[in-house]
């Protein structure tokens, strides 16, 4: 099992308040969509936004399309953090989840 896979498909549920103390701050969880990311190659790169060079793009390709972005923003009293970046290729809940892995340097 993937490390935050409870979260995740809680988050994709609307369950995630169990997972929320709320009893010492105020909790939430909100979803902001970004709209949508215009996919024509059907690669995905993912990178650390510090970091100067581009990264190796992940091993698994999608088919190409436009899909929405999805941010979890998690608000604690009036502190408001990204918890999560999502692009939503289904709206079909994910039987489950995995890391990404990366192709090789060529």
């Amino acid at each position: 099992m993937y490390q935050n896979e409870a979260l995740m498909l809680a988050l994709r549920r609307h369950t995630f308040q169990a997972f929320l103390k709320g009893d010492t701050y105020q909790e939430s969880i909100r979803e902001q969509n970004l709209g949508l990311l215009h996919l024509t190659s059907g690669r995905i790169v993912a990178n650390d936004p510090l970091r100067l060079y581009e990264q190796i793009p992940v091993a698994q390709n999608v088919a190409p399309g436009s899909y929405p972005v999805i941010l979890y923003i998690y608000h604690c009293d009036d502190d408001q953090r990204v918890a999560f970046a999502e692009i939503r290729f289904s709206e079909a809940v994910p039987a489950s989840f995995a890391p990404v892995f990366r192709t090789s340097r060529r």
